[in-house]
């Protein structure tokens, strides 16, 4: 399973603000979240979930690009109000 269906997964549950352990079930040798009832995750992509999931919401950071948007914005802004000068 790739990283996006991984973020996918978790964002969907985090979205629910409930106890996420409440919504994955043992199937087989697989683990089945009740929010995708069609999709089998493999222990390693369960564990991934656990570790992010069992972490804060904001002790994930924001992405890189995430960051760097930011940054220009404020740049922008202050150069706006002429505080600073682009550069």
């Amino acid at each position: 399973m790739g990283d996006r269906m991984i973020d996918r997964i978790e964002t969907a549950i985090r979205a629910q603000h409930v106890n996420w352990k409440t919504l994955f079930r043992r199937h087989g040798n697989a683990w089945q979240c009740v929010l995708f009832p069609k999709l089998r995750l493999t222990e390693q992509d369960y564990q991934t979930l656990v570790r992010r999931l069992s972490a804060p919401e904001h002790a994930r950071g924001l992405p890189v690009s995430a960051k760097t948007r930011a940054k220009l914005r404020a740049i922008a802004n202050k150069s706006d109000s002429g505080e600073r000068l682009y550069g």
